[in-house]
């Protein structure tokens, strides 16, 4: 998958799924796209030690 996830607090009037924003994480900028669910792994498959 090579992504990253991010939390963040999104103004309610920005937060529908698929809307993208720009985030700084250590001084790189990185695009964003606000998810429509959950991001968890039920069955964990891709689990790691």
């Amino acid at each position: 998958m090579k992504k990253s996830l991010a939390f963040a607090y999104v103004d309610p009037a920005f937060a529908s799924p698929g809307s993208r924003f720009e985030i700084e994480i250590l001084a790189e900028r990185l695009r964003a796209t606000l998810l429509a669910g959950p991001a968890y792994d039920p069955q964990n498959v891709r689990l790691k030690s």
